[in-house]
Formats: C-alpha cells, sequence, structure tokens
C-alpha cells in the first residue's frame, strides 16, 4: 500500500464505536421520552375528550335557560376572565394539561351542604341530565352540573351538595376553564388490556364555566381516568410493531457496520500475520482495511514483515561474506602451521621466518576483522539520542586528529548544525577522511546546502576516484579495492549504519576528479 493511500478519508475506530455507543444509549433514554410523551399523549387526549362533551353539555344547558330568563337579566355571575382564544365566531378550548409540570392533587373532596340549588338551574339539570347520564354509558365519564353558586343540580347523588369550594369550579364559577390532575383510587386489583376500566391511578377533571350573554350562569364538572399505558401500547401495537422493526433493523445495521469496519479488516490482519509467521516474502497490506487504525496497522506490519525479510537475507549474505573472509587467513594460518610442524625442522630460517610472517599478517587482518564487526554490530543496534553538533567545530577537530595524513580539508560550513552527537559524527566523517587518504587524496573539500527539505553535506576529494563499476558495491559488506593493503570493506557500511540510526543517508556521486560522497539529512530531523 504507498503510503499517501495511508491518509485517505477512513473512518476512525473510536468514531464507530461512539456510534455504537451513542445507539445503545439513545434507545433506552429514547423509550423513557418515548413513553413520557405517549402518557402525556393519553392524558392530553382524555382532556380533549371532556372537553368535547363539555362543550356539548354546555349548549344543552344554554339552549334550555335561553326561554326561562330574559336577555337582559342580571342572572348569574360576572366573566372576570377573557378567554385567550375567543373571536368573533369560534371559542376554542384547548387541553392544558403537561405531565412534565403538572401537579397532581389528592382525590377530589366530598360535596357539603350548601343554601340549596337555583330553581331555573334545578329545572334545566332535571331535564338535560337523563340525556346526559344516558351519554355516559358510552363515554364512561363522570358528570357535575352545578349553578352559578355551585351547587349541583344534575350528578345521581350529590344533586343539592355544593362543590364550590373544589380547585376547579372556583375559576370556572368566574369564566375560566379548569383543568387538573388528581390521584384515583380503584377498587380493581387488576385489570385486563381489553377491560373498558383505565387501570390508572390519575383522573382528569375539567371545569367548564357555562356562559351567556357574557355571564356565567353555571359550570360543568367532568373526569375521566386516561388511558393506561399498557392499554394504550396494546391498542397502537401496529405502530410500535413498526417502530420496533425500525430499531432492529438499525441496529442490525450498525452490527454489519461493526462487522465490515473491525471484524472483517481484523481477520483479514491475522491472515496477514500468519503469512509473515510462515515467512512468506512481500506480503501486501489487507485490500479494504476501512479504518484508519487498521490501514496504519497493517500497513506497519506489511513494512516489517519486508523488513524482517530484508534483514534476513543480509543476515544471509553478511554470514557468507563473513565465512570467506574468515575462512581466507585462517586457511592460510592453517596451512602454515602443518608446514612448519611437519618440515619445520628442515626449513631454513629464512624460510621459518616467512611462514610465521604470514600468519602474523593473517591474524592482525582477523583481529582487524573482529574489531570492524564489532563496530558494525553497535552501528546496527544504536539508539540514537536528541543531539546535535557545529560542524564547524567538528571539522577543527578532524584536521587536528588527521594533521599526519597530509591532507586539506577545505570548508563552508560555519553556522550549520547537524542532528547527530558530537561522538558519531566524528566517526562518521573520520572514516570518510581515511578513506579518502588510502586512495591518495592530498585535499577533502566538505560543502553543505540546506533546502527545504534536507541538509546536504557534500564531500569531495581529489584521490583516484571510484569507477562507474564500483558505485553500486561500495555499501556491500567486504567489498574492497584495498585488501593487499589491509582493507576491510567496512567502513562504509559502518557509516551507512550510523547514519541509518540518524535517518540520514549517504549516497556516492560519479564525479571527474576524485570521490564524490553527499550526506542528506531530513529536515525534521535538524536541531535548531
Amino acid at each position: 500500500m504507498p503510503v499517501a493511500n495511508l491518509y485517505k478519508p477512513r473512518l476512525h475506530l473510536r468514531t464507530i464505536l461512539m456510534m455504537v455507543n451513542l445507539f445503545v444509549l439513545i434507545v433506552p433514554l429514547g423509550s423513557i421520552y418515548f413513553f413520557r410523551l405517549y402518557e402525556n399523549e393519553l392524558v392530553r387526549q382524555t382532556e380533549a375528550e371532556l372537553i368535547a362533551q363539555g362543550a356539548y353539555i354546555s349548549a344543552l344547558y344554554k339552549q334550555a335557560i335561553h326561554p326561562m330568563i330574559s336577555r337582559n337579566a342580571d342572572y348569574g355571575n360576572p366573566v372576570l376572565f377573557k378567554p385567550e382564544n375567543k373571536d368573533e365566531k369560534y371559542n376554542i378550548v384547548s387541553p392544558v394539561l403537561d405531565l412534565a409540570n403538572a401537579s397532581i392533587y389528592p382525590p377530589r373532596p366530598q360535596a357539603e351542604q350548601g343554601k340549596g340549588a337555583d330553581e331555573i338551574a334545578r329545572k334545566i339539570g332535571n331535564t338535560i341530565f337523563p340525556i346526559v347520564e344516558e351519554a355516559t354509558i358510552t363515554t364512561l365519564a363522570g358528570v357535575r352540573i352545578v349553578d352559578y353558586n355551585g351547587v349541583v343540580v344534575a350528578g345521581r347523588a350529590e344533586s343539592g351538595l355544593s362543590l364550590a369550594h373544589i380547585e376547579e369550579i372556583i375559576p370556572a364559577l368566574n369564566g375560566k376553564y379548569t383543568a387538573l390532575l388528581r390521584q384515583r383510587f380503584s377498587d380493581m386489583t387488576t385489570t385486563s388490556l381489553a377491560s373498558p376500566s383505565r387501570a390508572t391511578d390519575i383522573r382528569v377533571f375539567i371545569a367548564m364555566p357555562i356562559i351567556d350573554n357574557e355571564r356565567v350562569v353555571g359550570a360543568v364538572l367532568l373526569s375521566r381516568s386516561p388511558r393506561s399505558i399498557l392499554k394504550g401500547l396494546y391498542d397502537d401495537w401496529e405502530s410500535l410493531a413498526i417502530a420496533g422493526s425500525i430499531i432492529i433493523g438499525i441496529t442490525l445495521l450498525l452490527t454489519l457496520l461493526t462487522s465490515y469496519t473491525i471484524s472483517k479488516p481484523i481477520y483479514a490482519l491475522i491472515e496477514q500475520t500468519k503469512r509473515v509467521a510462515r515467512g512468506e516474502k512481500g506480503v501486501k497490506t489487507i485490500s479494504e482495511p476501512v479504518t484508519q487504525e487498521l490501514a496504519l496497522l497493517s500497513y506497519n506490519v506489511s513494512n516489517m514483515a519486508n523488513t524482517i525479510s530484508e534483514r534476513s537475507g543480509y543476515i544471509r549474505n553478511f554470514a557468507m561474506h563473513v565465512s570467506h573472509e574468515f575462512k581466507t587467513p585462517l586457511t592460510a594460518i592453517q596451512g602454515a602451521i602443518e608446514l612448519i610442524a611437519e618440515h619445520g625442522k628442515t626449513m631454513s630460517s629464512d624460510q621459518l621466518e616467512k611462514f610465521l610472517g604470514n600468519i602474523t599478517k593473517d591474524t592482525d587482518r582477523l583481529k582487524i576483522l573482529v574489531s570492524r564487526l564489532l563496530e558494525l554490530a553497535r552501528a546496527d543496534v544504536m539508539q540514537p539520542v536528541k543531539e546535535s553538533c557545529d560542524l564547524a567545530q567538528l571539522l577543527n577537530t578532524l584536521q587536528s586528529d588527521y594533521r599526519d595524513i597530509n591532507i586539506k580539508i577545505i570548508t563552508n560550513t560555519n553556522g550549520i548544525i547537524i542532528p547527530m552527537p558530537y561522538d558519531i559524527a566524528r566517526v562518521v566523517l573520520g572514516n570518510f577522511v581515511e578513506n579518502s587518504a588510502s586512495h591518495g587524496a592530498t585535499k577533502i573539500e566538505l560543502s553543505t546546502a540546506l533546502e527545504k527539505s534536507n541538509l546536504e553535506i557534500t564531500i569531495q576529494d581529489n584521490g583516484r576516484g571510484i569507477s562507474p563499476a564500483n558505485i553500486e558495491k561500495l555499501f556491500t559488506p567486504f567489498f574492497t579495492t584495498r585488501r593487499e593493503q589491509g582493507g576491510t570493506g567496512l567502513g562504509l557500511v559502518i557509516i551507512r549504519s550510523l547514519l541509518n540510526a540518524y535517518m540520514a543517508q549517504v549516497k556516492c556521486e560519479p564525479s571527474d576528479i576524485g570521490a564524490k560522497f553527499i550526506i542528506y539529512f531530513n529536515n525534521q530531523q535538524l536541531v535548531s
């Protein structure tokens, strides 16, 4: 997977988990809110039904009272409250109860003895109550009609008693519609869902004033228990079934989304790691990581597999080179020792000295090889530290260190800081100086270029140079053109490993005169 593809717009795992958790949270909270709204709607529906019944009873009452009183008669109470929704043609009464802020009053107080009902109101009550009572068989509402003094003129056992002291009637006798909720006690312990009785613990009470010719001539008190929420759900089971199906559908979609975005890529990632464990080469990233985290994880697993493969190949090749480099001097030492053991007594002193010299020479080469291998091992496992050094100061030290080599260092590096510790940078540049000197250079010109993306350090000498054929082999372990002079072919390999530890690269560029190396430091690694 190209690095650019890692940053394509993708969902993050935390986003998916947040979506799932929010849905898990919203469902119960939404259910509570839904049931609360639904229960409130049942109360308001009951209030609306009672308003409609009260309006018809009020119309019956006014129709019956017109022939009995004069239009200008001072009959009833003055209207102290003007209806908010009244216009020239309509007198709209809307439900006002809300469970969110409505108080629950105790059960309705008992009727009290009064001064007696108004005679006109009593006659009207006797006339219309049979009609109202017949209607209550269907509506199941409790109905009381009172005169303008609050005395019941139609209401079964409470006829002739006063309700003027209860909370609903007081404002109604002054012309104001009133509705409230009261506690309800039922003798029924259980109620089936199909029962006409409403098994709720509250009851809706409304008091509607009967207003004629801007005078309150009486009031209608109605009460009814709202449908229980279970009864309402039972009645509306089809709508609830649809809502439940939608929730189940959303849950399934979230499950599929989670499976697609998390489970499926994770199983693909497991297969990827199995291929890595089997040692397969060229392990690619998973094709559909979906989420950003899994894309990065798959990319890093692929990089790790490729790095391990490259490292394994490097170790195999390195082991072959090491065995070859050690085998040659060891074979020579073994052969010389065998000759001395077999023919030492018959050898001349010159011959014996020659063989012993060869043994010493090969032993010294082995010592150098071991020393270089230890340096390379340390370079390969080096952990970088956040230190820097001044390049000009470092080169002054190098000029002093290699004064005996008779090589001149020319620089233009004032003010340049390189992101490496002083000791490591000294080893790197020191190796370049030694290599240049060993190839006949008498001058090294070191220059720098600071670009937006890189700091470049160019090292140019005037030595014998490097042939184009050998440039590609320079950083191969044990490759050297100075084997007879003691070269190990590990100097540039050590330099590259040290630079790699600090995110830097080194390249050899073709040059008409001498050898030319360029060190590249990434700008993000620069230390100001």
